[in-house]
């Protein structure tokens, strides 16, 4: 839905204003989701996730939009993408704060389906040769619970809060797929547009 480039790839760019605020107000509102924080908007203070459902759910009558989005629907399973790391209790897992905000406007079935049961690399922080791929992700994660309501409409819609390459997306849908014979969707809040010359704004 947002495209954002890290900073350390356009911090010794030079820039006109109007395009280092945009870059720089993409790069903060990710950093923003990542941590559950609030935003302002239309001056008052409130949660950046459960605006961004809100948003989906008011625009979804729009055509453009609503052709983009069509995978949101009652018919829906909303599946969090796990974690890189094994989950340990009371920790933020911000793919999971998507989907349940997402259910909340009608937009799905929230269903944790995916567990990650051996830790990996995450992309985001680490060189392109060491970066997992998708069949890492594929064996690093398994169903956890098959015997899901599963009707003729039903969608499994992978829910992220950033996608770099798609590794993540790739390995656990290809997970899902040995088990269900589905129509798969990915859908991550921000997109990581890794060359600066390729962004072209905020909400693209």
């Amino acid at each position: 839905m947002f495209s954002f480039v890290p900073r350390k790839s356009y911090a010794n760019y030079e820039f006109n204003i109007s395009d280092r605020n945009e870059l720089d107000r993409a790069y903060e509102l990710m950093q923003v989701l990542k941590n559950d924080r609030e935003v302002r908007v239309d001056e008052k203070s409130e949660n950046f996730i459960e605006y961004i459902a809100r948003y989906i759910k008011k625009n979804l009558n729009e055509k453009e939009f609503a052709t983009k989005f069509s995978f949101f629907s009652n018919d829906a399973l909303l599946i969090p993408i796990p974690k890189s790391t094994l989950m340990k209790g009371n920790t933020l897992w911000v793919p999971k704060r998507i989907a349940l905000e997402l259910e909340k406007q009608g937009l799905g079935r929230y269903t944790d389906l995916l567990e990650r049961i051996s830790p990996v690399n995450r992309s985001s922080t680490s060189l392109p040769a060491d970066r997992p791929k998708p069949e890492d992700h594929y064996k690093s994660t398994r169903i956890k619970d098959a015997f899901i309501d599963v009707g003729k409409n039903t969608t499994f819609v992978l829910v992220d809060d950033v996608i770099t390459r798609g590794s993540t997306l790739l390995g656990c849908a290809n997970r899902i797929i040995d088990m269900y014979n589905v129509e798969i969707y990915g859908f991550a809040v921000f997109r990581t547009v890794s060359n600066f010359r390729d962004f072209k704004k905020f909400l693209d």
